[in-house]
C-alpha cells in the first residue's frame, strides 16, 4: 500500500539517494521524509546545514557485508577479522567516529546514549521481570486454591467413609438433595 501511495503522489519517489537527502536537508522538513540506510542518513544528518535528523528505530536491520570472490587467498582470514572486530566493538567505534561525527552530531533528539550493537541491560528488561513475577504469583495462588479445594473434597469423602464410585455418586446425590431441601 505504501508503494502505491508513493507512486501515485507526484514527487514522492526520487531518482537517487542524494536527491532524497538533499531534498530533506534543503527543504521544509514537514514537506518530505526520506527512508534509506540508517548509517548513511546519520552521516548526512551530521553534516551542515543542521536541518535534519534521523528519527525512530532501525527496522529490518540485516547488517552489512563486503563482497569478494571465494577464490581470494585471504577470504577466510578476512571474514574472521571482520567478525573479531565486530565482537570487540571496533566496528561500532568506527561507525560512531566516521558516520555519527560531524558538525551537527549530538544534536538529535533521537539519541538516548545507546547504540544499535549494545545489549539490553537489566533496567531495560525490568518490565519482563515484573510480568514474570506477577505470572508466578498468580500461578502459585491458583495452585494453592486448587489444593485447598481438592483437600476439602477428599476430607469430606473420608469423613463420610466413601471410597467406591457408587458411594461417591450416592454422596453427590445426597448433597444435591440436602441443598435443595435448605
Amino acid at each position: 500500500r505504501m508503494y502505491h501511495y508513493m507512486s501515485s503522489t507526484n514527487g514522492a519517489i526520487v531518482q537517487s539517494s542524494m536527491e532524497g537527502i538533499n531534498r530533506v536537508k534543503n527543504g521544509n522538513l514537514r514537506d518530505y521524509i526520506f527512508i534509506w540506510d540508517r548509517p548513511i542518513l546519520e552521516y548526512f544528518a551530521g553534516q551542515l546545514p543542521c536541518t535534519s535528523e534521523v528519527v525512530g528505530s532501525t527496522f529490518n536491520f540485516g547488517g552489512y557485508g563486503i563482497a569478494m570472490p571465494r577464490q581470494m587467498p585471504y577470504f577466510e582470514a578476512f571474514s574472521l577479522a571482520v567478525l573479531k572486530l565486530r565482537d570487540e566493538g571496533k566496528i561500532e567505534q568506527l561507525t560512531r567516529k566516521w558516520l555519527k561525527a560531524g558538525p551537527c552530531a549530538g544534536e538529535s533528539s533521537d539519541t538516548d546514549g545507546e547504540t544499535e550493537g549494545e545489549k539490553a541491560n537489566i533496567s531495560q528488561m525490568a518490565g519482563v521481570f515484573v510480568l514474570l513475577c506477577i505470572a508466578m504469583g498468580v500461578s502459585v495462588a491458583v495452585a494453592f486454591i486448587e489444593r485447598r479445594v481438592w483437600h476439602h473434597k477428599t476430607s469430606r469423602k473420608q469423613m463420610l467413609g466413601l471410597s467406591s464410585p457408587i458411594a461417591n455418586k450416592y454422596a453427590e446425590e445426597s448433597v444435591i438433595r440436602l441443598n435443595e431441601g435448605e
